[in-house]
């Protein structure tokens, strides 16, 4: 494993194209830590683990009960945050 010195001054020497690469890295690590999402899990996992979640809440519903549920998801419109 490279030390933090040695990995500062590499990045130091990149070219403005690979500093972006290096930035968005960054921030997809830090979103990963602070959200407790795992290391190298895709997003097709991330879908798949979502689809079993929603199917489990599912189970115990009954048809109206999951009506209830969609048309209070659907009824208010709430803005994005600009995080990745």
């Amino acid at each position: 494993m490279i030390d933090l010195q040695t990995l500062l001054e590499t990045i130091d020497q990149l070219p403005p194209d690979e500093l972006e690469q290096i930035q968005e890295h960054i921030e997809r690590r830090r979103f990963q830590v602070e959200h407790g999402t795992p290391r190298g899990e895709t997003p097709d996992a991330r879908i798949t683990i979502l689809k079993q979640a929603f199917s489990e809440m599912r189970d115990g519903l009954a048809d109206n009960e999951l009506h209830d549920v969609i048309e209070a998801m659907n009824s208010e419109y709430i803005e994005p945050d600009n995080e990745p």
